[in-house]
Order: structure tokens, then C-alpha cells, then sequence
């Protein structure tokens, strides 16, 4: 967990993209989500 926060800290906020691909993969995954949703009811 050290080395985590350490590596963390030594990059910064604006050189960790875990945030901003979660930010990325959200949205198609919920889209995709909706998709199977809209066409099972279709069914």
C-alpha cells in the first residue's frame, strides 16, 4: 500500500489516468448496458 501511495504521490494527479479512463469506459459501458436493456424488452 506504501508503494502505491508513494507512486501516486511521485506522479501527481495529472500523470495518473486510472480516473480518466474510468471516465472514458463509463459511459459506453452504461450505453452498451441500455442497448441489452432496450432489446431484451424488444424481445
Amino acid at each position: 500500500m506504501s508503494v502505491l501511495s508513494r507512486l501516486l504521490m511521485k506522479q501527481g494527479v495529472l500523470a495518473s489516468p486510472w480516473w480518466q479512463r474510468v471516465l472514458a469506459v463509463l459511459p459506453i459501458c452504461l450505453l452498451l448496458w441500455l442497448g441489452v436493456l432496450w432489446a431484451l424488452g424488444e424481445g
